[in-house]
């Protein structure tokens, strides 16, 4: 495993992707923190008019047999050709099971908010985990 980025370098990872139909998406992330470990993010795709960007920040539990990545932070999520909607998203809580014995997965728990005040829109989805 490589380390992450290094703001103090200066290392930012860009990425591009090319599709027939949806046009060209544009990304750019950088580890913009140290302590705290906090990531940014930005993806564009101008043909399909959206804009996604946010930031996100990682903290580690361990659970006896269990560890649990939370994730804090948000993502923005413009819809330029409907008068830039801006959609804020929450994240959830990923879990790994079997650590030291048992079978190894990984599960997704937790809320997730999406929410846009220029359409007074809001939905919370929960995920479930089996424990």
């Amino acid at each position: 495993m490589k380390k992450p980025y290094n703001p103090i370098l200066g290392e930012v990872f860009y990425a591009k992707w090319d599709t027939a139909t949806r046009g060209t998406t544009k990304m750019v992330a950088e580890q913009v923190s140290h302590h705290p470990p906090v990531s940014a993010f930005f993806f564009e795709n101008r043909k399909s008019n959206v804009l996604f960007n946010g930031h996100i920040y990682t903290r580690s539990k361990f659970l006896g047999n269990s560890a649990a990545c939370i994730m804090e932070g948000q993502s923005q999520l413009y819809f330029i050709n409907r008068n830039a909607e801006e959609y804020v998203i929450t994240m959830p809580t990923v879990y790994v099971r079997g650590v030291i014995w048992g079978t190894l997965i990984m599960e997704i728990g937790g809320k997730v908010t999406l929410s846009c005040k220029t359409t007074d829109t809001h939905c919370e989805i929960e995920f479930k985990t089996k424990v």
